[in-house]
């Protein structure tokens, strides 16, 4: 289970950049696609490598806000950035350029900006993408999440069946050891009778 919110807004090539150095002095990156992410200024070459791809557009990127207010079982930023992916698939921008940072606040917030220029042929999003309700409802969030949640899980089955069976490796080891104890123990009783015989023979 999880409560979210989502703001979408356009963005200028001005205010990707502004963004980009303000979110990677403050937060901290937890997903890209296609940009050198090495630090702040080579993230911004990337983006404009794009940019240059379609020198008259006005509006460079896109800018979504996503807000957590409640979650169900806490997540990493590893997990955060996985979720982030699992997002950008679902509103079938998974070949964009762009770069998602988890702020530090006390409720979640990430942030994601979408180059709108992509690929060689410098493509363009729709410029209009903040007004579709499909890409702008929070049930993509939540399936996101959902996503992530029951990799949490599988994962943390294959943990427990594995440990499950390291137990009962190790109990077994236990009992045959025991057994062997216990073998070790009726030998030497048996060749302690065996001297006691042989001494009273002597």
């Amino acid at each position: 289970m999880i409560q979210c919110s989502v703001k979408d807004e356009n963005i200028t090539q001005t205010k990707i950049i502004k963004l980009i150095n303000n979110y990677h002095q403050k937060g901290q990156l937890i997903s890209s696609h296609q940009v050198n992410s090495k630090n702040a200024h080579s993230i911004i070459s990337s983006f404009e490598e794009q940019f240059i791809l379609r020198p008259r557009v006005k509006i460079h990127g896109l800018h979504r806000q996503i807000v957590i207010d409640k979650i169900e079982i806490e997540i990493n930023a590893n997990n955060y950035g996985e979720l982030i992916k699992h997002h950008v698939n679902l509103i079938g921008f998974e070949q964009q350029q762009y770069v998602a940072y988890l702020l530090p606040y006390q409720r979640v917030n990430i942030h994601i900006i979408f180059n709108r220029a992509t690929g060689s042929q410098g493509n363009l999003i729709d410029i209009s993408f903040p007004q579709y309700s499909m890409w702008n409802s929070e049930y993509k969030v939540k399936l996101s999440y959902e996503a992530i949640i029951n990799e949490y899980y599988r994962a943390e089955k294959q943990q427990l069946e594995y440990r499950r069976d390291i137990e009962r490796k190790v109990r077994r080891l236990i009992e045959y050891s025991e057994k062997v104890t216990n073998y070790d123990l009726q030998l030497d009783n048996a060749i302690n009778r065996i001297n006691q015989i042989l001494r009273k023979m002597a």
